[in-house]
């Protein structure tokens, strides 16, 4: 018997198949095509086709056993891939983001200019609006110092990598740090685009 499943077999040229090729092929498949025919005889024909099939599709994964087993291992594979990392020089785009973003939530904005509320006098308005000029100069000078101290020299590190590295020389980015640095208002910074 063992002899014959093999001659079978071996139809597409391969006598030395793995076991589990022999198990599908040679006992599972035929199992289940007898089933099957039972079912069937017996007026059980949708659980007869089933069965039908079912032997059917154990014969073709053993004929194709190589293949299957394959398969199996490049979709483990594909599984297993790790997830692509974010390159290195974009993620310190993305941190500087972050901690910009910070900062400026630490000093809020630049305090706004008062206007002139009816039916104040014009020494009040004058009191409030000189004010606002101390409270701006104060806010000015806190913020582009810690910045100064804190950021501009990472900033520019920055902006310089990103020059060596990817070969981006940013006009604007360039503008706008040196603005920074020097204009804590930021009055003299390009119209946005």
């Amino acid at each position: 018997m063992n002899s014959l499943l093999r001659g079978l077999m071996a139809s597409d040229g391969n006598t030395n198949r793995p076991f589990p090729s022999l198990i599908l092929l040679g006992i599972v498949d035929f199992c289940c095509i007898l089933i099957g025919l039972e079912q069937v005889s017996v007026q059980k024909i949708a659980s007869g086709i089933i069965w039908i099939f079912a032997g059917m599709g154990s014969g073709l994964i053993g004929f194709y056993w190589t293949q299957v087993k394959q398969t199996i291992a490049k979709v483990r594979v594909w599984f297993r891939k790790e997830p692509s990392k974010i390159p290195t020089l974009r993620l310190k785009v993305l941190e500087m983001c972050s901690e910009l973003q910070g900062f400026i939530a630490t000093h809020g904005h630049e305090p706004e200019k008062p206007h002139r509320e009816l039916p104040e006098t014009n020494e009040d308005f004058l009191h409030r609006y000189r004010q606002w000029q101390q409270d701006k100069i104060t806010w000015g000078t806190k913020f582009a110092g810690d910045f100064r101290l804190l950021l501009l020299d990472r900033i520019s590190h920055l902006r310089d990598e990103i020059l060596a590295k990817a070969h981006i020389d940013d006009f604007d980015l360039s503008t706008s740090i040196e603005t920074a640095a020097n204009d804590s208002t930021g009055n003299d910074l390009p119209p946005e685009k």
